[in-house]
């Protein structure tokens, strides 16, 4: 007698509705306003600041501004909604836990949706997961140890990162 036993894998993950139009790229940042969305995770509030501040010394953007979204959560759509009123393109931060990458990854997705150019900050070992959510999501991926660092490596990181970051948001969606 034989016997054949199935195996079903269930994710606990919802998978995200993140398919859009693709968004025109941005010729540059400069004269934009850039929202820096955070969410709670302390090595990006470090980063997001150093960010903020290099994007406006060196590619003048008419406005940079930071919001806030909770700890693994999606944004609610009237915040969603105001950031796309109030931006031109908006970098999304962080990815560095399993819900973080879904939320970002949805977030982006809702962005994308209104018709506004992102890029979302992952760290390495949750890019893959965000990659599977939205294939064609924009990231700049970042070390996965962030929260490990002191705030002497972070600033090294962040020397080169609003290039990145502005790199990725000028090269538009892939």
């Amino acid at each position: 007698m034989t016997l054949t036993a199935t195996l079903t894998v269930l994710s606990p993950v919802a998978p995200s509705d993140t398919s859009s139009t693709d968004e025109e790229a941005l010729p540059s940042i400069a004269g934009r306003r850039v929202t820096l969305l955070g969410n709670g995770w302390p090595s990006w509030d470090h980063l997001r600041a150093a960010v903020a501040d290099r994007l406006r010394a060196e590619h003048d953007p008419a406005e940079v501004s930071t919001r806030d979204v909770p700890l693994g959560s999606q944004a609610p759509a009237p915040l969603l909604d105001e950031i796309a009123a109030d931006s031109d393109a908006v970098v999304l931060g962080l990815a560095n836990c399993g819900s973080c990458a879904v939320a970002t990854t949805q977030n982006a997705g809702q962005l994308a949706r209104r018709g506004v150019p992102y890029v979302a900050v992952v760290t390495e070992q949750f890019v893959e997961l965000a990659s599977s959510l939205d294939p064609a999501l924009t990231t700049v991926v970042l070390p996965a140890a962030l929260e490990q660092l002191g705030s002497d490596q972070l600033d090294a990181i962040a020397t080169d990162l609003p290039d990145r970051l502005v790199a990725a948001l000028v090269a538009g969606r892939r």
